[in-house]
């Protein structure tokens, strides 16, 4: 895989990762550059993993992966996109949202990372290069992420939690509508 193709799947793979960490920072009072970065660290570490993960899949599943990676990524980004809007009408801080809520978050929005991993095994294409790719850009997109979610908060707080919500919601169902479609 050349280095531009790398780059932009990595880029790719990052979006939803920093739409999470945006509902993340908007549900903050003050985000710090501290919990910034283990949020951005646990979100690149799922990303890289789940990218592994799948890869690992791929050789060993073959098309069973490809066949519903979609309905878990719909499920998921829904329930944790839902979980945000709500969480958003009601001015749910961050730290009562709870480390699983952030967990959940991460596993869903690295499910496409999972079936890109799976996609890439059954092409015979190394991992590693895209895995390290995806964790540095992920990382990088959800700092970012908290911090801009963060300075938007104080004049936008619940809305964009909702917002965030939302975009995660849609992010599932666009990923459902296009492997239906093809």
């Amino acid at each position: 895989m050349s280095a531009p193709a790398l780059a932009l799947l990595a880029l790719g793979l990052s979006v939803d990762a920093m739409i999470a960490s945006m509902g993340r920072g908007a549900a903050m009072d003050r985000p710090r550059l501290r919990p910034a970065l283990r949020i951005a660290f646990l979100f690149a570490a799922m990303e890289a993993g789940l990218a592994a993960l799948g890869w690992a899949m791929g050789h060993a599943a073959g098309q069973a992966l490809a066949a519903w990676d979609h309905w878990i990524a719909f499920g998921l980004l829904s329930a944790v996109g839902l979980r945000m809007m709500l969480g958003g009408a009601r001015e749910v801080s961050a730290r009562r949202a709870g480390v699983f809520g952030l967990i959940a978050a991460a596993f869903g929005s690295s499910i496409d990372a999972m079936a890109v991993g799976g996609s890439l095994a059954l092409v015979e294409a190394p991992i590693l290069p895209l895995a390290l790719a995806v964790a540095g850009a992920t990382f990088v997109a959800s700092v970012a992420g908290v911090m801009l979610a963060g300075m938007l908060g104080a004049r936008f707080g619940a809305a964009a939690e909702r917002a965030g919500g939302a975009l995660l919601i849609a992010l599932g169902l666009f990923i459902l509508v296009s492997h239906l479609a093809s």
